[in-house]
């Protein structure tokens, strides 16, 4: 009898949501990140603010380099979490990688305002101020110009 099917016959429903997030984590250990976030989705079916299912949902979408509905995912879980350092540092490193670099910015800033010893919130910040200043030097329009006499 399928997941599915034995919480319709009147399984506990929040137990067979534990479940699910427990086999969404295990896939996700296994690298099998599709299976993963259809387990995360059925417990986001019974609880549509579980900060877990939408952080591990954000996790598998990035490590498949689907980085805008990881972006939403994580947007979800520091929605659901705002004090979760983790989901405002994977939400900016979805920016980043969409080449968000201003929201970027923002959640690695949040990320480091709620634990500021947070290395990867620390490299991130400092990644997008050098790709900043090294646009800047490249860019003649955004150069200070020379007054003309």
């Amino acid at each position: 009898m399928s997941i599915l099917m034995k919480c319709s016959v009147g399984g506990d429903v929040m137990a067979d949501a534990q479940q699910w997030l427990e086999e969404g984590m295990e896939l996700f250990k296994q690298g099998r990140y599709e299976e993963c976030i259809e387990r995360m989705y059925w417990v986001l079916q019974k609880d549509a603010q579980h900060y877990t299912a939408w952080f591990y949902v954000g996790a598998a979408y990035a490590q498949m380099h689907d980085y805008e509905n990881a972006a939403h995912a994580f947007f979800k879980a520091a929605e659901i979490q705002p004090d979760s350092y983790r989901a405002h540092y994977n939400l900016g490193a979805a920016y980043e990688a969409l080449g968000s670099y201003m929201e970027a910015e923002m959640e690695y800033e949040q990320a480091l305002q709620l634990n500021p010893e947070y290395e990867n919130a620390k490299k991130g910040l400092m990644r997008l101020r050098q790709l900043h200043r090294e646009t800047y030097r490249k860019s003649p329009w955004d150069q200070p110009q020379q007054p003309q006499v």
